[in-house]
């Protein structure tokens, strides 16, 4: 639990758009947006056409989301960590 508390300190010391472009945009909607090229081929017409724009916009907008969601729900985990670990301390 303390290594968790430390990791999580360390990660909310970032701060929270950091986070949320790194773990979300770059490697969730990165890799979404890699994997998906490869099963729908979205450039198979060119790089300027619909499905392509699409693809390019709707993954990291969705990664975005990603992140911003992971924070929210690892928040709450965390301030309870850290107000168990006050109260023990006290």
């Amino acid at each position: 639990m303390i290594k968790q508390q430390l990791s999580g300190k360390e990660t909310r010391m970032e701060g929270k758009w950091r986070f949320v472009l790194i773990r979300g945009v770059l490697f969730w909607g990165g890799t979404m947006f890699i994997a998906m090229a490869f099963i729908k081929k979205p450039f198979a017409g060119g790089f300027f056409t619909a499905q392509a724009i699409t693809h390019c916009v709707v993954w990291p907008l969705l990664g975005l989301l990603y992140g911003m969601l992971c924070w929210r729900f690892s928040e709450k985990p965390y301030q309870n960590a850290l107000n168990e670990s006050d109260r023990e301390s006290a």
